[in-house]
């Protein structure tokens, strides 16, 4: 099972965290689990190339505002090509109001909503073991299945503390941006902001944050 972690950044200097995350959290797929971040500098006809060559069979997409139509024109795509990949849409642009989402875009198989460091390595184990008991009882999760579209429970928030340092696993990338997490949640409520809809902030002990940027 090949499997492909991705996104779309809004430039070339960005990188993703949250892929990191899944990555470091998913040690037990290493050897079939893959990691490669796009610019919506690319076309998409190009993505399309690169996705395709590579003979996946799950490609998860990482989904932010500027984003969003550009992956689920390839999530398109890429189902047209190849009808039995597995898609799964996971990030902050999928996390609220998913069922018009997965409705209206038939080529997504599961969206997985809230933090993902838990409920991600649960996901491709089920999907691994063709276990849709598993799959019922996963957090955030909304998927198909024999016709039907499914949601269980909302996902609650992961143990901060518990989620390895993301960079361990993957090499340095050469000029960009290197990003780091010491805390999750804000404080504030503003209404334009999906921030807002966390609950509250956790925060990593000084000694783990130190320990982190040691490395």
């Amino acid at each position: 099972m090949k499997i492909l972690l991705t996104t779309l950044n809004s430039k070339y200097i960005h990188s993703n965290l949250a892929l990191k995350y899944l990555y470091a959290v998913c040690e037990d797929y290493h050897e079939d689990l893959y990691l490669k971040e796009f610019t919506i500098n690319n076309d998409n006809d190009y993505i399309y190339g690169e996705l395709i060559r590579d003979g996946y069979d799950i490609i998860c997409f990482s989904c932010y505002i500027w984003n969003i139509e550009r992956t689920l024109s390839l999530v398109d795509d890429l189902k047209k090509a190849k009808p039995n990949l597995i898609i799964i849409l996971g990030g902050p642009e999928v996390s609220y109001q998913v069922y018009d989402l997965i409705v209206n875009n038939k080529g997504i198989d599961y969206i997985l909503t809230g933090e993902g460091e838990e409920n991600f390595p649960l996901l491709l184990e089920a999907i691994s073991q063709n276990n849709m008991e598993k799959i019922k009882t996963i957090e955030g999760l909304i998927y198909r299945h024999d016709g039907g579209i499914y949601t269980n429970a909302e996902a609650s928030p992961v143990d901060f503390e518990s989620v390895p340092f993301p960079y361990k696993s993957l090499v340095s990338e050469v000029d960009k941006i290197i990003y780091y997490e010491s805390s999750r949640g804000c404080p504030f409520s503003c209404s334009y902001c999906l921030s807002a809809a966390d609950r509250g902030v956790r925060v990593l002990p000084l000694d783990r944050v130190k320990q982190d940027l040691s490395y």
